[in-house]
């Protein structure tokens, strides 16, 4: 009887880690898939003639016209900086300063470190953030590379929501070490 109730207890727990391997390489599918539609909308940026000659001081119209109150808007982003070769700042949305200070310390440590092409989750003093970096140059993609872009977002309801229903199960997040 206990050979019996071993085995059947052996086989719920591969089951279970059937289970969980499968859920996990589905929320593996389903961030990558986010990531990459976010390496799209920057590499869109990024490779943009335009925004790669303002950097090299060549197109000084480009931020007025394309750094507009809109533009988080219509990206679907809450944050967008432009760093120059020298991670010198060129272009910040929310241009009102009120991204968190460490969303732009972070990045640009990011890109410090040679992090780019990048597309990953990243914890702030303020928010978990979704963060893409990708380096700035002109449409062909030949060096020099001008500078920097990244953009990021909150995880927020809308963001859960998504993976919810590309996971098929309620996704949630909490903070380390909270019940």
């Amino acid at each position: 009887c206990v050979l019996g109730i071993n085995r059947l207890q052996s086989g719920f727990r591969a089951l279970e880690e059937s289970e969980l391997e499968r859920a996990r390489d589905r929320a593996k599918h389903v961030l990558r898939k986010h990531f990459d539609a976010e390496q799209q909308k920057v590499r869109d940026w990024a490779e943009w003639d335009d925004a790669a000659n303002w950097l090299a001081g060549l197109n000084e119209g480009f931020p007025v016209s394309n750094l507009t109150d809109s533009t988080l808007s219509i990206l679907s982003e809450n944050h967008l900086v432009y760093w120059d070769r020298n991670l010198k700042l060129k272009g910040s949305l929310p241009a009102d300063g009120s991204a968190p200070p460490d969303i732009d310390l972070n990045l640009r440590h990011m890109v410090s470190l040679g992090k780019f092409p990048w597309a990953g989750i990243l914890w702030s003093d303020s928010a978990l953030v979704v963060v893409t970096i990708r380096e700035v140059k002109n449409s062909s993609g030949a060096p020099p590379g001008r500078g920097w872009l990244a953009m990021s977002h909150r995880f927020d309801d809308k963001l859960l929501k998504s993976l919810s229903e590309d996971l098929q199960c309620k996704v949630w997040i909490t903070l380390g070490g909270a019940s």
